[in-house]
């Protein structure tokens, strides 16, 4: 344990002197956010998922005056937090907690949807619950849409993204479809800083007691965003990354390269 101890030390070590030496003498790289200009939806395949992957963006859309939704696909039944509860007893507090946190974002419009937790990469519950996302999607006809990436360490995740990715392409018009990290990093495109809302992100992500029961996502969560920040944007704040999905008929990339002050 003490050998263990030594060379997780000596790593962190070893990450600060790369990220001083990132950051040394350099000025912060461009944020590439901007607002939509209108409708965006968050794809959560779990409660709490939106909140860890891009709860501070959101915030920024929020502010700039864009109507968010969250969609979520399950709730999040199969949690193992509060071992003690039925799953029905698990499905209403994970509601409530995802309720509690989203006002705490800014965002009211909410949709909660009966996937399987756990198996929503069954091709028979996959198809059940594409018809119903297609049809949330259809009265918003969000401009973005914010999905787990598609090499998410988690099946619920990946499947979440193939669907979306299905739907996006029957719109007309497309949507711009932003991928975001959970469980394993993203080959990000850009980061998003979100410094000034880390506070509200970390008090949002402490509603979902459930969860936390069963992992620390708060230490996690703020970790990755401290590193995002300082390896993308070469900035000593916090960040959320994100993957572009190109798509005909969409311009990411131009859409990218266009920058905004932090709303």
């Amino acid at each position: 344990m003490a050998t263990d101890d030594h060379q997780i030390n000596i790593w962190k070590y070893r990450l600060r002197r790369r990220l001083r030496a990132l950051l040394k003498g350099q000025p912060p790289f461009a944020d590439p956010w901007k607002c939509a200009g209108g409708a965006v939806a968050v794809i959560a395949p779990h409660p709490d998922d939106e909140v860890i992957g891009c709860g501070g963006t959101v915030c920024r859309h929020v502010q700039a005056g864009d109507p968010v939704s969250f969609i979520y696909l399950t709730q999040g039944e199969k949690s193992r937090g509060f071992a003690w509860l039925t799953a029905e007893q698990r499905q209403a507090k994970r509601r409530q907690e995802a309720e509690d946190s989203s006002k705490i974002l800014g965002v009211s419009d909410l949709v909660f949807l009966d996937g399987a937790d756990g198996n929503l990469s069954d091709d028979v519950v996959l198809a059940g619950l594409s018809v119903k996302v297609a049809a949330e999607l259809q009265k918003r006809a969000p401009k973005v849409i914010y999905v787990p990436h598609s090499q998410d360490n988690h099946p619920d995740h990946v499947a979440s993204y193939k669907m979306i990715l299905n739907l996006a392409r029957q719109m007309s018009p497309v949507p711009l479809i932003y991928q975001y990290e959970l469980w394993s990093p993203v080959q990000a495109d850009f980061a998003v800083d979100i410094t000034r809302k880390m506070p509200r992100k970390i008090k949002a992500i402490r509603k979902h007691e459930l969860a936390l029961d069963a992992f620390d996502y708060v230490d996690t969560m703020v970790g990755l965003g401290a590193y995002r920040s300082g390896t993308m944007l070469n900035r000593k704040g916090y960040a959320e990354a994100f993957k572009l999905s190109v798509i005909a008929d969409s311009n990411p990339i131009e859409t990218q390269k266009n920058t905004a002050a932090e709303a």
